[in-house]
């Protein structure tokens, strides 16, 4: 019988100190303030707007493009920058307070899974703070992951509560759960695995107080299954993305390394501050994700080991999808910061349970207590410590450089100007700034 964690409440609603982690996560974008707000529209955001302004925004919303159906992102992101009058800081600022949603969400499921308060306060400090998801969280279109982050904690929440109960799914409950899976499939391309998931886990096994039909387990993972599949079939029918290649050539071999590099080295290559593929931090890396596993499922049981089951599936899946979309873009491609905010919700956790349950070894509690302390503050500083160094470098040549050279310049280059975007003329970007203010 695991102990009283201290985070216990009321049902349905989280205790103070996760709100409070969530407020913390916060702390890299009001810290670094004047950095974030050098940033401008990088890349696939002037590709976008140019789509809104050249098909207007309906038609821009349902368009399928390569391998990804999105149509409640664009609805969101198109809706966020015609709104917010072309302020960038002003999507940079929703993405954060998303992000800080997930991470009170996320501690939400830890707590219902019966986490104890050092691996909840553990891992949500560790997500939270990490520098290494600098380009999700300082890219307005990195929105689109986050914002299917959110959807999946809130999907995986309202699961635990219902499911688990012992009364069939209302109606109502059927009809939420198999919403906020569509949004996670309609908000990001790989959002399609929330259903899926969650579909797998209405026939895992659970505890004995709970009896649930075969019937209402099918029900309920139809429920979850259903926005996966519809939103699978139009990507795979409708988009042109690498999986209409894939057995062609080697594609499928270079898929399979690409997925295994994500899965072996995300996150804590980056976490530990390797930069590279050298043997040494290839093997460090992919040795301590795999030990983490594997201490988290022989030594747990119960909702941890269901949770920790879910999220390893998820991380399986997210790593698949990746090498699917993304092998001809080389290995080190597989370490790229986008990555790394689906494989911190997976894979922190077992680090946080790892080291709870070594914490409990010392039995003195004062002392534990302070070692824990010691403990939460040492990994907090490893994940977020690097920021000011990430952030300085990529304002200046995905903000300050092409401010600069697009409202400063009285001659720009009539090419290769625009930032991460070069087959874009200048007069082009131009044009669009006026349209839509941007800043």
């Amino acid at each position: 019988m695991r102990p009283n964690t201290g985070l216990r409440t009321k049902p349905g609603r989280a205790p103070a100190c996760i709100w409070i982690l969530a407020l913390v996560s916060l702390a890299p974008f009001i810290v670094y303030h004047r950095y974030f707000a050098d940033l401008l529209w990088f890349g696939d955001e002037w590709d976008l707007l140019d789509q809104i302004s050249r098909q207007g925004f309906t038609p821009w919303v349902a368009h399928v493009f390569a391998e990804n159906f999105v149509p409640l992102f664009k609805i969101l992101w198109g809706g966020l920058a015609l709104l917010g009058g072309g302020s960038y800081i002003g999507m940079l600022t929703v993405l954060w307070l998303t992000h800080a949603l997930t991470v009170a969400l996320l501690g939400d499921i830890l707590r219902d899974s019966d986490f104890g308060p050092v691996s909840t306060v553990l891992t949500l400090s560790v997500f939270g703070l990490a520098s290494c998801n600098i380009e999700t969280l300082a890219w307005s279109v990195q929105w689109s992951a986050v914002l299917s982050c959110v959807f999946f904690c809130a999907a995986v929440a309202w699961f635990n509560r219902r499911f688990e109960a012992n009364v069939p799914m209302r109606t109502l409950d059927l009809a939420v759960l198999s919403l906020l899976c569509a949004a996670s499939a309609l908000s990001f391309s790989r959002g399609v695995l929330t259903g899926i998931v969650l579909a797998v886990f209405c026939f895992a096994e659970q505890p004995a107080v709970i009896r649930k039909t075969w019937r209402h387990r099918a029900v309920t993972a139809l429920a979850c299954l259903l926005p996966s599949i519809v939103t699978s079939l139009i990507i795979i029918l409708q988009s042109s993305g690498n999986h209409q290649h894939l057995l062609e050539d080697h594609n499928l071999l270079a898929a399979v390394r690409f997925a295994s590099a994500c899965f072996g080295l995300n996150p804590f290559l980056k976490l530990l501050g390797f930069t590279s593929l050298a043997p040494a931090a290839v093997m460090i890396a992919s040795l301590l994700k795999l030990g983490l596993i594997a201490h988290g499922l022989c030594w747990t049981q119960g909702k941890i080991f269901r949770l920790l089951l879910l999220l390893l599936l998820f991380d399986l899946g997210s790593c698949a999808l990746l090498g699917i979309g993304r092998y001809h873009t080389g290995l080190e491609a597989a370490l790229s910061s986008r990555y790394q905010y689906t494989s911190l919700i997976c894979s922190v956790p077992f680090l946080g349970i790892a080291m709870e349950r070594l914490l409990a070894l010392w039995t003195r509690p004062l002392l534990r207590l302070t070692l824990t302390g010691l403990v939460i503050l040492l990994f907090s500083f490893l994940a977020a410590h690097r920021w000011g160094d990430e952030i300085r470098a990529f304002s200046g040549w995905r903000g300050r450089e092409a401010r600069h050279t697009l409202f400063v310049d009285l001659d720009p280059p009539a090419d290769n100007a625009v930032p991460g975007i070069p087959f874009m003329p200048t007069t082009r970007a131009k044009e669009l700034i006026k349209e839509y203010n941007l800043h």
